[in-house]
């Protein structure tokens, strides 16, 4: 199954068929990932171009904590928009409050690693505003 889904988020498509179909496509094959799958999905990761690396991360909407520890390693990417990428995934993921706080402490040490990091500007600004929104009024 991995291998069906490195073709699917590396596969050349214009921008509007990723959004569109693309990204549905690739969650559907995360469905049927096994504990095997997710571990080459880890180690492999960091080899990934910056544009694959983001087509990762918003594939990984749907909380599992293989999907959430992926995330948090993409937020300690150099490049911002990989970044972005990955807490916006996670900002999806924790809708559901149990999610958000199963694992609060590590949202607010990657909220914290990434303020210290990044200054964003824009709608990265805003997507970043917002998670850091959301959690600060569970944790008070």
């Amino acid at each position: 199954m991995y291998t069906r889904y490195l073709d699917s988020i590396t596969k050349e498509r214009s921008s509007d068929y990723w959004s569109d179909l693309g990204i549905i496509e690739a969650m559907n094959l995360l469905d049927n990932f096994d504990g095997r799958d997710w571990r080459k999905l880890r180690q492999e990761i960091s080899k990934f171009s910056s544009e694959i690396k983001i087509r990762c991360a918003e594939t990984l909407i749907i909380y599992s904590k293989d999907a959430f520890e992926i995330l948090k390693e993409l937020t300690l990417n150099s490049n911002a928009s990989v970044v972005i990428a990955a807490i916006d995934s996670l900002s999806s993921m924790t809708m559901d409050k149990d999610v958000l706080l199963l694992n609060v402490r590590d949202l607010s040490a990657i909220l914290n690693n990434v303020k210290s990091s990044f200054q964003f500007s824009g709608l990265e600004r805003m997507v970043f505003d917002s998670f850091e929104f959301k959690l600060n009024e569970l944790v008070g």
